[in-house]
């Protein structure tokens, strides 16, 4: 399997799915599975659901429960769960000024010093 190639020196990990789709939300359950077995469950880790635009539309009957979605950060180990829009730029750039700060404490860098 090539898997362990993919995620050699793994940093960071964004564990992204559809805020409208379930399936998505549990196909992340496999690939946290293959974290564990490389190892690298460990590594700072931020939970995205995506297409958050469309969560918003007045007339959506669909969507991930938040009961869902708590379940999947206690089960990830995950303290960190970021709605985004690519379509509308919401939390974009966020997602990765959180990750990048996220690295920085993993690795105890004194970030302080060059801010």
């Amino acid at each position: 399997m090539l898997f362990p190639y993919y995620i050699n020196g793994t940093s960071g990990i964004f564990l992204v799915f559809d805020l409208l789709q379930m399936q998505s939300l549990l196909g992340l359950d496999w690939w946290f599975d293959r974290l564990v077995e490389n190892n690298v469950e460990n590594r700072p880790k931020i939970l995205i659901g995506s297409k958050f635009d469309l969560v918003k539309q007045e007339d959506n009957q669909f969507g991930i429960d938040e009961s869902s979605i708590n379940a999947s950060l206690e089960r990830f180990s995950v303290n960190d769960f970021i709605k985004t829009s690519s379509k509308d730029d919401v939390n974009i750039r966020d997602i990765f000024k959180q990750m990048v700060k996220k690295l920085l404490d993993f690795h105890e860098f004194d970030y302080e010093k060059i801010v």
